[in-house]
Parts: C-alpha cells; structure tokens; sequence
C-alpha cells in the first residue's frame, strides 16, 4: 500500500513493505496511525521537517502494521475517540501483536480522563493536538530514551484533581515510605530492578517487593501507572 501525499512540496509517503531493514539503519522508524488522509499527511510532513533522523510511515489503521520492518515508536491519533472506544482497543491490541512497540497517544481531548486511560492500558504517554511540533518531537525522544511523557498541564490537573499538594508532598499524600518514593522516582526514569538495586545498595528481590507495595497503595497494575501517579510536574517538558 503507497498513500500517494498531495502536498505538492512535500516527499511521497515511504512505502513500507518495499523497505528493507538495511534503509531504516541510523533512523528512527515511526508508525502514524491516524484514519484521516489530510491529518496524517500534514503529521508526517511536519514531522519530517522537524526530525531528519526520523523515518515516518503513516497508515489510516494498524491493518498492515505487521509489515513494517524495525518499528520504534508508534504514534496513535485518536482523534476525539477514548481509548475505551472498541475501534481504538483493536488498533492498540494489533499493534501489540507485533513485538509491542511503545505508543504515543495523540488526541483532541487533552484532559485528565484520556491521560488516565492511556496510563490504564499501559502506553507510553500522551500528547493533545494543542502542542508545537517540537514538542512532539521531544516528546517521541523521550519515549525514544524509555521515559514516559504527559505534559505539564495534564499533571498539574491531576495534582489539583487528588489534593492541594505540592510535588513533594503529593507522593506523601500517596501513603509511601522514603524507599518507596526513591524506588519510585526511579521507575519514573526508566530504570529496570537490577539498576535500581545497584543504586541503593539492595537485592532486586526487595525492589520487587517495595515494587508491589507501591502498586497496591496506588492501586497501579504497572510500571507506567505508578511513573504517571507520582509524576513531578518540574521533571515533564512543559507545554
């Protein structure tokens, strides 16, 4: 399939399934899911221009998804749809299909309730169609890096949301130990148990139970919910 772009300054979408793993080397290959032609195109035009490194394939559903070879990030448009909307759940669940790739959820709701949702089923972040393309694109490196990105002012809704704390005082207010904020301010980073473990002089058997500790006092179901609910505004690029 080869979505011929209508733009008349900007390069053809690449055709993915002619591409071989040795022309995606030294790149950054991203996944565009958006179901409308114009807004995918634009996307992917703006994306190029912002990002050389970066090897955009767009697609209006994950259909061919399986035949894109070396696929790093995956930026989902959801449009005004929730993630809880059945047609969104099938794009997430067939991409997840093919070696789970982190995604990047991008939509027109930019509030709190969406931003829940994405840390609910485990994806990387989520980004409002309200952002610059810079943004977006720090935004891609940060997940790039392993991170997880929300920006600032979805962070500062859920603050205002639970409390009037501090961030400080917020990951207080959630009920955990000193450990258990070191541990988590960690997962926050991106960092795997045995790095964690080497940080504060323990074994990774008791990362992994201050880890489920955590996950009950927050009510998380993973590693994503728990960086998202005690995310520190000041360590979020800002929107």
């Amino acid at each position: 399939m080869n979505v011929k772009s209508e733009h008349p300054h900007a390069p053809a979408e690449p055709t993915p399934f002619l591409i071989s793993k040795k022309a995606t080397k030294n790149k950054v290959c991203i996944v565009l899911i958006d179901s409308m032609t114009l807004s995918r195109e634009s996307l992917a035009y703006a994306l190029r221009q912002g990002a050389r490194d970066f090897l955009i394939f767009g697609l209006p559903n994950s259909d061919d998804f399986h035949r894109i070879p070396e696929v790093d990030v995956v930026l989902f448009n959801t449009k005004k749809s929730p993630l809880t909307d059945q047609w969104a759940m099938d794009q997430i669940n067939e991409i997840r299909r093919h070696n789970d790739p982190p995604v990047l959820v991008i939509s027109e709701a930019g509030d709190i309730k969406t931003a829940v949702q994405t840390v609910a089923k485990g994806l990387r972040g989520f980004i409002p169609t309200t952002v610059e393309i810079d943004m977006l694109v720090a935004a891609i490196r940060v997940v790039l890096a392993g991170g997880i990105f929300f920006p600032q002012s979805i962070i500062t809704d859920y603050l205002q949301h639970v409390g009037d704390h501090d961030a400080d005082d917020q990951v207080t207010y959630l009920g955990l130990t000193e450990r258990e904020r070191a541990i988590a301010e960690r997962i926050r980073e991106g960092k795997i148990n045995k790095r964690i473990a080497w940080e504060l002089s323990i074994s990774e058997s008791t990362v992994k139970v201050h880890i489920r500790h955590i996950m009950r006092k927050l009510n998380a179901s993973n590693r994503t919910q728990v960086a998202f609910m005690t995310q520190q505004p000041a360590l979020l690029l800002k929107s």
